[in-house]
């Protein structure tokens, strides 16, 4: 007895020990600011039918070896892997007698027992529904599975019966009934899990204790009230629901005696894994039993908790509670948190973050500033009229807090009283500045655009290492050697014995932050190029190529525990040091980012950089960063980092309508259009960062990204054995190491077949054997006829040589004789032009004699009119024959000197003004200098614009212009004669510049025309080095250009 009572005490002792509720665990600071709910410290994810759960009311949850979650609903049995519900429903299974599933169990070679309400139990390998119900040698209607012993045997409750499933037959266990336990849909309870192959079961009143198939020991429980369906067992001992309190016994013999736990509370259900106890309460409550102490998980939610919600704990410890209209909840503890307005956080919009030595936080915010002191949020507001906007924030060795603003300059705080040096530095380097540091000197240096500012002794220096005005100076750090390294949107530079030196080595520019971690090696982010690491004097780079989550990074710091975390447009990630150290060892080339979002806990996805500092260590250790939502802790205390192989399945590839499984002998026939592999990875924890990479031996043996997508299709394969392998990166940044596969063959039409080819390669070689055997046989004939052609051609070939020796002889003796007959025929020509210049020139003189003194009545001055007009032609005439003569000779010789082009245009123009004044004509002259010098024959030029200027009169109608310019440009004068007469026809451009031609334009008033001018002029020009070109349209006027090289006045 007096055992007993000691054992009393000692029970009494535990109870308070059990009464003791603990904290809950999240950052201090937080609940120091204010009171923490529980809620805020958990994330919770649900999903219901607009998800893809066929049906809201979830019966049951397990969990198989895989990590796949299985539901029983209302709507089918239902597979979840952190993103797709894969329902198994009769219309696909047609020996499903019914899709209302009620309960289920996954054994340990995860073999599913399904029952239904049809009364029906079931079991499922993954690919087959098999009926055992007929194992059962009586009808029930209600099943329930209450565990599995280390044979492999089942305990199953049928309405009332207790069965002992084995081999697939099931036993009905007999015992001695204490009380009345034949009574079915009574309150029936079992423990999720068994110690030692012992099963506890609450029947009713009464404990029961099942082994090896039999029940060995049984209590019945005095109580006032009935048992709850809700017992547990584990290494701590025995736990049941009474009257809705939660009793515990050490051991099953004590159970009428067991002690009631956190009395205050009205629980509704428990359930268990090992030595973790969750339970659901009357105030709607989810609950966590640790080491005998409660925590509250969610406070009053009447979507999670109810009468018929079920409580479940999977193999990571995160909860699941199916509900029995709101679908499923799944609930994990949290890690990530952030500042909000319900901490008193003005504005969201945060740049820098920093811990004073008093251990205030200062935290800069887009035209705020507030502090954290003594548990409370204070406004430092500068001056009320002023937006400071902080983007850098130091304190020197004197306890003054220096604030960099991106408008108003630099402010110092010294505790009491603020200081704004803007008058001081506004002059000189502006008002906007983004970054603040303090160096082991106790200088303290500000980044700006353009400048670099140093606060020593009392007074502000300046600095402008780079010619850009526009350059920003966004963070600095000092190395162990004294060296100040400063990150700047044009790169990296240093500052060292008093001189600023830009680090070229280093290829990115937009340089944003800058670390320097416990191995010394420098890191620089920046913005949208990636990461550069300095190791020694070279320069590593990583960027989302090699893994690197966003080439944005804004802030880079390790946090002591194996990582190095970075912040980016679009959420924060980290790295795990061994992935970094094996990439900057080149042992790997790639690292494994590890990415958080809203999903993970985060307000908003966009952090803040560019500022300094844009991260913060508090006293707990937890890291502080920036974000568009607020001030971010990551609380490392409850960062869960597993580092265990994450599990793969292929679960099958489909070819149309049919569907193979990996252990499959897969054939895919040669007229497929394309097939699907289907793979899979379960994650609940961030389910979109689970990664694969795949390849395709028999293709290729490089590994490529699949990224998030479970399948993977493939197009008109050659046909040949394949092997599928699969690799995956869950959420945690673990890779498996071993891959998965699935092997299959495409299979190959005749045409493609080895014999096929075969076969066509003996008949090539018979076909080619056959024409070599007729070519050689036409050969040899050929040969005959060759050699008989031969000797007949070699006798023509002689006769042809000599008949072709005999004219060229003759030839040479035309060719002598034609060159001797064109000598003769241009001596002629000149000699005769030549003897017929005096009589017409003499002609002339008596007929402007007799016109001058002559006294001639009206008519016999017309005659002799008529006969200075035809001595004129004449004279033009035998000038152009001569002309012709002269060029066409051989003793022609030039005379080249400089000429004033446009002096002598002037002159030779005024010797035509009376020609154009008889059709009543102008000629119009322009140039763009008064002296433009060629190199050419005074003489031939005067000929050739004559000519020119000439035919311009002469072609044009009455009452037209002559224009001539001279332009000279680029080395080059060009001389330009137009008119407005009648032009040339295409005929008439291909054979103008030929001598002794008629073109289809004739002169306007009856002019002389000897076919001789134009051919005249081409020659001259090009003796002169010179070219000639024509523009002209039929009756569209003319326009001769005329090209020399230009020389230079010294």
């Amino acid at each position: 007895m007096r055992k007993v009572g000691q054992n009393k005490y000692l029970i009494i002792g535990l109870y308070l020990l059990f009464f003791w509720e603990n904290g809950i665990a999240q950052p201090k600071i937080l609940s120091d600011i204010r009171d923490i709910h529980p809620s805020e410290t958990y994330l919770v994810s649900s999903w219901n039918s607009n998800h893809g759960l066929p049906q809201n009311t979830i019966n049951t949850i397990a969990q198989d070896s895989k990590g796949f979650i299985w539901l029983s609903t209302f709507g089918g049995l239902v597979r979840f892997d952190g993103v797709n519900f894969k329902v198994f429903t009769s219309k696909e299974y047609p020996v499903l007698s019914s899709d209302r599933i009620v309960n289920i169990f996954i054994d340990k070679n995860d073999l599913i027992f399904i029952a239904n309400e049809s009364g029906q139990v079931l079991t499922f390998d993954g690919k087959k529904f098999s009926d055992i119900t007929s194992g059962f040698d009586k009808i029930s209607i209600n099943y329930s599975f209450l565990g599995e012993d280390s044979k492999g045997c089942k305990y199953i409750l049928a309405d009332s019966l207790f069965y002992y499933f084995r081999n697939g037959r099931a036993e009905q266990i007999y015992f001695r009934k204490t009380g009345d336990l034949s009574k079915v849909n009574l309150q029936i309870g079992s423990s999720t899990q068994m110690i030692g192959d012992s099963l506890f079961v609450i029947k009713d009143q009464t404990g029961l204790l099942f082994y090896n198939g039999k029940v060995v020991k049984s209590i019945k429980v005095h109580s006032n009230g009935e048992l709850s369906n809700s017992c547990f067992v584990n290494s701590q001992g025995y736990w049941f629901l009474k009257l809705g309190k939660l009793m515990y016994s050490k051991r099953f013999e004590n159970i009428n005696n067991a002690i009631t736990l956190f009395p205050d509370r009205k629980f509704i259900t428990i359930y268990g894994k090992g030595d973790k106890i969750i339970a659901s309460t009357w105030e709607r409550e989810l609950v966590s039993i640790d080491d005998f102490k409660i925590s509250t998980i969610q406070e009053k939610n009447r979507k999670l908790i109810s009468l018929y919600s079920k409580l479940f704990i999977d193999k990571k410890n995160n909860y699941w509670i199916g509900t029995e209209i709101d679908g499923l909840f799944y609930i994990r503890k949290k890690f990530l948190y952030t500042l909000d307005k319900s901490f008193n956080i003005n504005r969201l919009n945060t740049y820098p973050i920093f811990k004073s030595s008093d251990n205030s936080v200062w935290i800069g915010q887009n035209y705020g500033l507030q502090r954290i002191k003594n548990n409370k949020i204070e406004d430092l507001a500068i001056k009320k009229s002023v937006n400071l906007a902080p983007w850098g924030i130091a304190e020197d060795k004197d306890k003054n807090i220096w604030i960099a603003s991106t408008g108003n300059g630099i402010f110092k705080y010294d505790g009491e009283n603020s200081i704004s040096y803007k008058n001081e530095i506004m002059p000189i380097a502006g008002n906007k500045f983004f970054s603040a540091f303090c160096d082991k000197d106790n200088n303290v240096w500000f980044g700006g655009i353009g400048y670099i500012i140093r606060y020593t002794n009392n007074q502000f220096e300046f600095f402008q290492p780079y010619a850009s005005k526009a350059n920003i100076f966004r963070n600095f750090i000092q190395d162990k050697d004294g060296i100040i390294w400063i990150a700047s949107e044009e790169g990296l530079l240093k500052y060292e014995n008093n001189y600023f030196i830009h680090v070229k080595d280093f290829k990115l520019n937009s340089a944003r932050a800058v670390y320097i971690d416990k191995k010394n090696r420098i890191w620089i982010g920046t913005y949208g190029k990636g990461i550069a690491v300095k190791i020694g004097d070279d320069f590593h780079y990583l960027s989302e190529k090699q893994g690197l989550f966003s080439n944005i990074v804004s802030a880079i710091v390790e946090d002591g525990i194996g990582n190095f975390w970075f912040t980016s447009n679009n959420g924060l990630f980290r790295i795990r040091e061994s992935e970094i150290d094996s990439y900057l060892g080149g042992i790997s080339d790639e690292v494994i980012s590890i990415h958080y979002g809203i999903d993970d806990g985060l307000s908003n996805n966009e952090f803040n950089g560019g500022c300094q500092p844009s991260w913060m260590r508090d006293n707990e250790g937890n890291l502080w960063f920036p974000s568009f939502g607020g001030p971010v802790i990551v609380d490392l205390k409850s960062l869960r980092d597993p580092e265990t192989e994450p599990k793969v399945f292929i679960e099958n590839l489909v070819v149309e309508e049919h569907v193979f499984s990996p252990e499959d002998k897969i054939k895919i026939p040669a007229d497929y259009t394309n097939f699907t592999i289907n793979f899979n990875s379960p994650s609940f924890s961030s389910p979109k960062n689970v990664k694969y990479q795949y390849r395709l031996l028999g293709s290729s043996d490089k590994w490529r990204d699949n990224n998030n997508s479970g399948s993977i299709t493939f197009q008109k394969l050659p046909y040949g054995d394949y092997e599928f392998q699969l690799l995956v990166i869950d959420s945690y940044g673990n890779k498996s190491k071993k891959p998965v596969s699935i092997k299959f063959t495409i299979q190959s039409v005749f045409y493609e077949t080895p014999l096929f080819y075969l076969l066509v390669s003996v008949l090539i070689i018979i076909i080619i054997s056959i024409l070599y055997y007729v070519r050689m046989r036409l050969a040899k004939i050929n040969k005959m006829k060759l050699e008989a052609l031969i000797n007949e051609r070699t006798i023509s070939l002689k006769i042809a040589k000599e008949n072709a020796e005999h004219a060229v002889e003759e030839e040479k003796i035309h060719r002598a004789k034609a060159e001797e007959e064109n000598r003769q025929k241009i001596e002629l020509l000149r000699i005769v032009s030549h003897d017929l210049k005096n009589p017409v020139f003499a002609i002339k003189g008596l007929t402007e004699m007799l016109l001058d003194e002559g006294s001639l009545d009206e008519e016999d001055k017309k005659i002799v009119e008529m006969i200075g007009e035809t001595g004129d032609r004449q004279a033009q005439l035998i000038s152009e024959l001569l002309n012709y003569s002269r060029f066409e000779g051989s003793d022609f010789n030039l005379d080249k000197t400089e000429i004033n082009v446009v002096s002598s245009i002037k002159r030779i123009i005024t010797n035509f003004y009376q020609a154009a004044f008889n059709k009543n004509q102008e000629i119009q002259f322009e140039s763009t200098k008064d002296i433009v010098i060629i190199e050419a024959d005074a003489t031939l030029f005067t000929q050739i614009i004559e000519n020119l200027l000439s035919n311009a009169i002469k072609f044009s109608p009455m009452n037209k212009n002559v224009f001539v310019s001279v332009l000279s440009a680029n080395g080059k004068v060009q001389i330009k004669i137009k008119d407005e007469g009648l032009g040339f026809s295409d005929e008439d451009k291909l054979i103008m510049f030929k001598p002794f031609v008629k073109l289809s334009a004739l002169p306007t008033n009856g002019e002389a025309s000897t076919g001789l001018g134009l051919s005249i002029v081409k020659r001259f020009v090009e003796l002169n080095s010179g070219t000639i070109t024509l523009n002209s349209i039929k009756e569209n006027g003319s326009e001769f250009i005329i090209e020399f090289d230009e020389v230079k006045e010294d």
